[in-house]
């Protein structure tokens, strides 16, 4: 039986996105900003600069086995709903580590999640660069799908 990872391990895993946030601020021009979310120590917020979607924001949770990242793509479709699914599941079909899901009030967002004993820089890196991407790739096509004339974008 797999046990849930240590309150030791737990810490580290902390210790480690925080480290690793504090490198991307200073080191990454796609990173605006980054911290941890004043109401919860398992939680962070990370602002990113885009093309395509010129800001948004990936939050980072430790949950009991994992770390999860989630960002908002774009509200509910107005129109074309189904080609609007159907261009995302298409889209996400290419994607490693990164599934495209309908949240609340039918929004749609991107995240990734993966176990905490695997945990490492270079996981936390392709994570949010597989975030950005998605994000980047995707935003454009599904807003003009989703509400036609009324985004201008």
């Amino acid at each position: 039986m797999d046990l849930p990872p240590t309150p030791e391990e737990i810490e580290a895993a902390r210790a480690l996105v925080d480290r690793w946030l504090a490198g991307e601020v200073e080191g990454n021009p796609a990173v605006g900003a980054a911290g941890r979310d004043l109401e919860s120590d398992r939680r962070w917020m990370v602002r990113l600069l885009g093309e395509q979607k010129e800001v948004f924001t990936v939050w980072f949770e430790l949950r009991q086995r994992s770390l999860r990242a989630e960002t908002y793509l774009l509200p509910a479709p107005l129109e074309n709903h189904a080609e609007v699914y159907e261009y995302l599941l298409r889209t996400a079909e290419g994607l490693r580590q990164v599934t495209i899901s309908i949240g609340a009030e039918d929004a749609l967002y991107a995240h990734s999640e993966f176990p905490i004993e695997f945990l490492d820089e270079r996981q936390l890196d392709r994570m949010l660069g597989s975030l950005h991407e998605v994000t980047e790739r995707v935003f454009l096509p599904a807003m003009r799908l989703a509400f036609g004339d009324r985004f201008a974008g």
